[in-house]
């Protein structure tokens, strides 16, 4: 009886976990093929990112491997830090209502002293800060598209 009981949990529990390696991979192939760049960013004061999609390498022009362990304080423009500050400050305050957050800056591209603007959008999630950041242009494209009707 006890045998029986036992297989039975494994197999319960074998098919739960199956069905979560099955949902976190089709997690993983939505974030790896988005066009846009998805980064996970530590939520203390370094700001340390712990994740980046491929997309960086297209739209930063810069390896993902390469953006891993740096500070995201590094990537962005002098004069966007402080609106960065702010925006950061708003997602992770435990008190605050603010749970997603627009930014428009610059980051730093493989091209020494060349930046590029981006729209950002910052939330947080259970590892850490989720940021996405695309093009400005190609939000401006996307928003002046014409409609059916």
């Amino acid at each position: 009886m006890y045998n029986r009981l036992s297989r039975q949990r494994r197999n319960w529990l074998c098919g739960d976990l199956r069905t979560d390696v099955s949902r976190m991979r089709i997690y993983k192939d939505i974030v790896e093929g988005a066009p846009d760049v998805v980064c996970i960013i530590s939520p203390d004061i370094q700001s340390q990112v712990l994740y980046i999609n491929k997309a960086a390498r297209c739209l930063l022009q810069i390896e993902p491997a390469q953006l891993v362990g740096l500070s995201f304080w590094d990537i962005i423009h002098m004069e966007d830090k402080m609106a960065l500050f702010g925006a950061l400050a708003a997602v992770t305050t435990i008190k605050s209502a603010v749970n997603f957050e627009k930014l428009d800056c610059r980051v730093v591209t493989n091209h020494p002293g060349i930046y590029m603007s981006i729209r950002m959008a910052l939330s947080k999630g259970m590892q850490g800060i989720v940021c996405v950041m695309c093009r400005e242009d190609t939000l401006s494209a996307i928003s002046h598209m014409p409609t059916d009707g």
